[in-house]
């Protein structure tokens, strides 16, 4: 159970870390809008691989 946890809140924080660094290096709107997709959709393969 603590393992599934774990491997959950790493493939969760992996996408954001990208997002993080990409807001500090100043991304263009369009590219946020992407970035926020494409969050989404990582999670939405996380959770229904985990399911």
């Amino acid at each position: 159970m603590l393992l599934a946890h774990l491997m959950i809140s790493l493939k969760i924080n992996t996408p954001v870390r990208y997002v993080i660094f990409l807001k500090k290096h100043g991304e263009s709107q369009v590219s946020s809008i992407f970035w926020v997709w494409f969050g989404l959709v990582w999670f939405g393969l996380v959770w229904f691989g985990l399911l």
